[in-house]
């Protein structure tokens, strides 16, 4: 913070020449936002798309305007992604300990209703068409926590919501998304009141949980951005949390780890000058999924970056970042019917098995026959209360398989195209002319490096 203040101080004029206005959307003195309007080099005279920022403070700090010196934090953050073509809305909102979960996440979604019930507040001299059904949401730290929370929460915003509709896309930048036992100052329970509460509803248990109750198709498209000095525990988390939701959706997520940042300077790189290319990557992204591009591209690693740790803790040694990819698995358990074999010429069936499956897929533990009532009491016994449970149901079963697990490098650019082909137009329309891009050898080693890369996330070794 210290580096980037005099930047944009030097920059002040540039910051507040974006035309901003202040709103109440609710009762308390924390229920304001600010609206920054694209100045008229920047805007569009067709629709413009809708940008809000949550911004972070542990759960329990933070505010959209600051006392001078540090009066342009989220000022910065406004005029630049105002000067990139969006209308950008920065709510405050309650904080913890007095205000417990949800209630921030509650002013998060209040404030976007508000927008869509004034619509003429969105309208300038520059913005005379804001389209309030292409909203964005960036959060950062737990912000990201708060935006996560109202996309993958069971009741927040309704399934059948036309506001579901209206989020086109999520931005989770630097985001805190499973607990994390801080005895220095507890932020985490004073938000959700308990580290039990705290667990059960962190950001990567309600991805969990949505698996089974929001359907794909309701969620919009999902970036996440970490700096390459994160705390190595926002590291971890964020890689856990990308991981799991390529394997839940089934298609690339892009996440970017920004070069020379930390978890602070992010934000406050934004119009100094300096180091906000990052910023411009999420405005291209946002404004390809508001034109409605498709996407094939996964992670963007950085090539050999090492750690170095934000926090005074023995615990955090530096770290390569492909250590952290392989540590990134998650717990699986199932519960229900398995058929397996006892020898060549012999099986049994195990109709309440419970298995539970490792961070790097292989079996931690497996006992055949479980009572459903006991079902929670085994798992406390085995040090696994906390995970998602996936039960199967009637007619499910899980059976050995032989499965073939080799990979064609050269297709991996093709994953998830030509799906409207028959198989000879895939390959004439697919297939071959992508094979034939692979005589550009600068092609070929950034799709392997690509492919080894997310090989490894998947847990492949």
């Amino acid at each position: 913070l210290a580096a980037f203040q005099p930047l944009l101080e030097k920059n002040r004029p540039l910051i507040t020449a974006v035309n901003k206005k202040t709103f109440k959307y609710g009762e308390t003195d924390r229920h304001y936002l600010d609206i920054y309007y694209p100045p008229a080099t920047s805007a569009s005279t067709e629709s413009t798309p809708i940008l809000f920022f949550v911004y972070g403070g542990g759960f329990v700090s933070g505010a959209r305007n600051f006392p001078p010196p540090l009066d342009l934090v989220y000022s910065c953050f406004g005029s630049f992604f105002a000067r990139q073509g969006f209308i950008v809305i920065i709510p405050d909102y309650r904080l913890a300990p007095e205000y417990k979960y949800p209630s921030a996440i509650e002013d998060v979604l209040k404030a976007i209703q508000w927008s869509s019930s004034h619509a003429s507040s969105l309208i300038s001299e520059t913005t005379p068409n804001p389209d309030p059904k292409s909203i964005f949401i960036m959060g950062h730290s737990a912000g990201a926590v708060h935006v996560a929370t109202l996309v993958f929460h069971a009741t927040l915003i309704p399934v059948e919501s036309d506001l579901r509709e209206k989020i086109k896309g999520i931005a989770l930048v630097s985001g805190p998304f499973k607990y994390f036992q801080d005895t220095r100052d507890g932020v985490f329970e004073a938000h959700w009141g308990s580290a039990e509460n705290a667990r059960e509803n962190s950001a990567i248990s309600l991805l969990i949980k949505s698996f089974e109750n929001l359907p794909k198709a309701k969620l919009p498209k999902i970036l996440l951005v970490e700096a390459e000095f994160e705390p190595k525990w926002i590291m971890e988390m964020g890689l856990d949390y990308w991981r799991l939701l390529e394997w839940h959706l089934g298609e690339p997520v892009r996440m970017d780890v920004v070069k020379d940042h930390n978890h602070i300077s992010l934000n406050c790189a934004l119009s100094s000058g300096e180091g906000e290319e990052w910023g411009i990557r999420v405005a291209e992204w946002m404004k390809d999924v508001f034109s409605g591009a498709t996407f094939g591209t996964g992670a963007i690693f950085l090539d050999d970056i090492k750690y170095t740790p934000c926090l005074d803790s023995n615990q955090l040694e530096p770290i390569s970042l492909d250590s952290y990819i392989l540590m990134s698995g998650t717990v699986t358990i199932f519960y229900g019917a398995v058929v397996t074999p006892v020898c060549p010429r012999t099986w049994k069936a195990l109709p309440r098995c419970l298995i539970v499956v490792g961070r790097y897929g292989n079996i931690n533990f497996m006992r055949e026959h479980v009572e459903d009532h006991k079902l929670d009491e085994v798992l406390r016994e085995h040090g696994y209360a906390d995970h998602y449970v996936k039960r199967l149901q009637d007619g499910e079963f899980i059976i050995p398989g032989f499965v073939d697990t080799h990979t064609h490098a050269p297709q991996y650019p093709n994953l998830g195209k030509g799906g409207q082909y028959t198989l000879l137009q895939w390959l004439e329309n697919v297939i071959f002319p992508k094979e034939a891009e692979f005589a550009n050898t600068k092609f070929a080693k950034e799709v392997y490096h690509e492919v080894v890369r997310r090989s490894l996330a998947f847990g492949v070794r």
